[in-house]
């Protein structure tokens, strides 16, 4: 019995400094609400204290303090009396848990006295002081992490009581991120992330949910998450084999560093790829610049795709073909790099042709050898051509009204000779003249098969300088384009030629 008195007078010098050996009049703590200990205080609670004597304000207001386990309480005191003050916090208190009442020993009465000790008082906010704990998460947790996860499946946690929305909901994350919306039960006790994208295939993801989580009371989650989940099985990425004329097989791939040349205007573009391809998405990763319109096609198996132009390609364009990392596989693997190849379109049936040297002869080389008229730009212009024996009288013989021209055709890209097609020839060349005497007329044109040269006879011109009129002037033009001269790979050229030349 005598022990149990001891103590008792122990917890009362703590509580109240009421403990007086010596009979002095002492400072001391009649009376404090909440009361030490207490358990379920609301958290709009004020501190009442009451002292035996009158207390200095100014020490009081300068050393209480009311503290929670994070931080101090801020608030306002209200004297009743000069031995009677109550402190209001300025703000509810946040959370559930133990608070801390103290005031210092150095406190003193209006005699100068002061406590024995320094006064500490401790009472609990909240009826509830469970901390709320995780009882299952979906991705489940898994030593090591869990495989094989859905690219769309949206993640779960399940709690053991209800949560508080916000400050839960602001201790989640998701690495790498992923667009989404939490969504809860109506008891808030199940919290879910709603994906509004899907995940990437085959990679490593990080959930956490930290101990900022609480629940409704304010009790912080007992253990922060951490699960670790990969989606899908497969690690592997995609990666583009090459690319290459589809109409070659089997396929030299195009190199990805230097001008692929010799490819034809007709090309379709292969693209192979290492494994099967998600198509859709593989199609908006391919770009052709300059940009042209066409069709896809896939093999069987989806590892090869290929696009067909809608209109041949540009004969003497260079191309860059492109594959860009948002092709993904069938389990939504990226490729890791883009891919891409450029290529000169110059093959035999992509090359523009042009006029390139033009000769003249007033009698197709018999007595008059041919000799040059025409090399890119004549020194002067009109041409001057020498028609030979001029007539007389104005009625010349038809040798001595004829002009034959020797055209020759190169390709633009190296000046070699271009083959003409005879078909072509005919509709493509015509002359003009701006005399008012004689119209001329295209008398013969020669070509052999294979050959890039055609000699044109032009008939019935003027050839009469004795009449003292003006030399008249003569066009010459050869076609170009879509519907002009053709070469034996059905190549044209770029544009039409025209030569003017007069009578010397």
């Amino acid at each position: 019995m005598r022990t149990k008195i001891v103590s008792a007078l122990a917890l009362c010098v703590l509580a109240c400094g009421c403990y007086n050996p010596l009979g002095l009049d002492t400072l001391r703590v009649t009376g404090c609400t909440p009361s030490n200990g207490v358990r379920g205080v609301q958290d709009d609670v004020q501190v009442v204290v009451t002292f035996n004597n009158e207390v200095s304000r100014k020490d009081i207001e300068d050393s209480f303090s009311l503290s929670g386990d994070e931080e101090s309480v801020e608030g306002s005191f209200n004297w009743t009396s000069s031995k009677s003050f109550s402190f209001v916090p300025r703000s509810a208190l946040s959370t559930n848990g133990r608070y801390v009442i103290s005031i210092p020993r150095s406190v003193r009465d209006s005699k100068g006295n002061k406590m024995q000790m320094d006064f500490l008082s401790e009472f609990y906010a909240g009826a509830d002081m469970d901390l709320p704990l995780i009882v299952s998460t979906a991705p489940a947790y898994t030593e090591g992490g869990t495989m094989n996860i859905p690219v769309d499946q949206d993640l779960e946690i399940v709690f053991s009581e209800p949560m508080d929305v916000q400050k839960t909901e602001e201790a989640f994350s998701l690495s790498p991120h992923t667009y989404g919306y939490f969504s809860w039960n109506a008891g808030h006790t199940i919290m879910q992330y709603v994906l509004t994208g899907e995940m990437e295939y085959g990679t490593q993801y990080h959930l956490t949910l930290s101990g900022g989580a609480c629940d409704a009371a304010g009790n912080e989650l007992a253990e922060p998450c951490s699960i670790i989940f990969i989606t899908g099985d497969d690690f592997t990425p995609p990666e583009v084999q090459g690319m290459y004329d589809a109409g070659t097989v089997p396929p030299p791939y195009w190199s990805t560093t230097a001008m692929n040349e010799g490819v034809s205007k007709e090309t379709n573009i292969a693209v192979s790829f290492s494994e099967p391809m998600n198509r859709s998405v593989t199609e908006g990763a391919f770009s052709l610049q300059p940009s042209t319109s066409g069709v896809f096609t896939w093999n069987a198996g989806s590892t090869i795709m290929v696009f067909s132009p809608e209109e041949a390609l540009t004969p003497g364009a260079a191309y860059v073909i492109k594959v860009d990392t948002s092709a993904q596989d069938r389990n939504g693997r990226r490729l890791l790099a883009e891919h891409r190849a450029l290529v000169h379109i110059n093959g035999t049936d992509s090359r523009h042709f042009r006029v390139g040297n033009v000769y003249g002869s007033h009698d197709g080389g018999v007595t008059d050898a041919y000799h040059l008229l025409f090399f890119q730009n004549p020194a002067t212009w009109p041409v001057s051509i020498e028609m030979g024996t001029v007539a007389v009288p104005a009625t010349p013989t038809d040798s001595e009204m004829d002009y034959y021209f020797r055209i020759h055709f190169e390709y633009e890209d190296n000046g070699d000779p271009a083959p003409i097609t005879t078909a072509s020839i005919f509709d493509s060349v015509s002359v003009d003249d701006f005399g008012i005497t004689y119209v001329p007329n295209i008398k013969d044109i020669i070509h052999m098969p294979g050959d890039s040269e055609i000699i044109v006879v032009i008939g019935n011109m003027s050839n009469d300088e004795s009449s003292g009129a003006p030399r008249v002037l003569y066009r010459l033009t050869v076609s170009g384009g879509s519907y002009g001269m053709k070469d034996a790979g059905g190549n044209e050229m770029r544009e039409s030629f025209s030569f003017e030349c007069r009578e010397d």
